[in-house]
């Protein structure tokens, strides 16, 4: 099942995250942003679900383009994007729909 990035999935995830690039665990990027970071480059065959998802911050989302993370880290965050996938999962669909509610 792909997990597009919608407004909604990205605000659980940084929140899921607390704020902080996952690969350099700073709480601030040089652009006021975190984004989402595919652990597993959809260039290389990765896929849009929630278990490839963690946020990283803008030097590092840069930086890692299009390349796989080296080990211990890739395994590392596979496995904590794993352990959160179903709770991000639950957590967007109560945001769709409550949205859809007030529509």
């Amino acid at each position: 099942m792909a997990d597009e990035i919608t407004v909604q999935l990205r605000k659980v995830l940084i929140e899921s995250y607390k704020r902080t690039c996952q690969c350099c665990r700073n709480t601030e990027s040089s652009d006021g942003r975190l984004h989402v970071h595919h652990i597993f480059p959809r260039s290389l065959g990765g896929g849009d679900n929630l278990d490839n998802y963690t946020i990283a911050c803008q030097t590092c989302n840069l930086m890692l383009n299009n390349t796989v993370l080296e080990e211990p880290l890739f395994s590392f965050l596979r496995t904590i994007a794993k352990q959160r996938a179903p709770f991000l999962r639950r957590r967007v669909q109560r945001l769709n729909s409550a949205r859809d509610k007030k529509r």
